[in-house]
């Protein structure tokens, strides 16, 4: 059984401006032996961490877009490794928190040509995505993509 709530809000106050954000919180519980006792927790390969989403979008001029979001994903610590081992089971790993930024523009010269630029990563923040917690193995372990972005320039017929 998984159980969780999830919210969004969005505001407009403004013709040239936009915002809000989403907040997601999980949790799962299985019965491991099929047997009607649901006290065993859904490992983290299937429920996410909590996280929060903000954005803000801007359009000063008609022909100019400019937006910021943030990710920030809660540590998830729910599971205790082997005692005798010390190590986790697959999905049990204690998962860090984190925060990424994402910057977005386009600029459209006019109904034909537009000018696109987007800046994953803003802040360059090393920081590794719940996947990489799953094994919970070094030799496994994975940091994510640091920065990195597009430009692009876009025709229409």
């Amino acid at each position: 059984m998984v159980y969780g709530v999830e919210g969004f809000l969005h505001f407009t106050p403004a013709k040239w401006i936009n915002f809000g954000g989403s907040y997601s919180w999980l949790e799962g519980i299985t019965s491991l032996k099929d047997d009607g006792d649901y006290s065993a927790k859904v490992n983290n390969s299937r429920i996410a961490a909590p996280k929060i989403l903000a954005y803000v979008q801007v359009k000063p001029t008609e022909s100019l877009s400019l937006g910021l979001d943030m990710l920030h994903s809660f540590e998830q610590d729910r599971f205790s490794p082997n005692s005798k081992t010390g190590l986790y089971a697959y999905g049990e790993g204690r998962v860090p928190e984190y925060t990424i930024f994402n910057f977005k523009s386009n600029y459209e010269i006019n109904q034909n040509w537009k000018l696109s630029l987007g800046i994953e990563n803003l802040f360059n923040t090393t920081y590794q995505p719940a996947i990489a917690w799953w094994n919970a193995r070094d030799s496994e372990f994975v940091n994510a993509l640091g920065m990195r972005g597009t430009f692009m320039i876009e025709y229409r017929f």
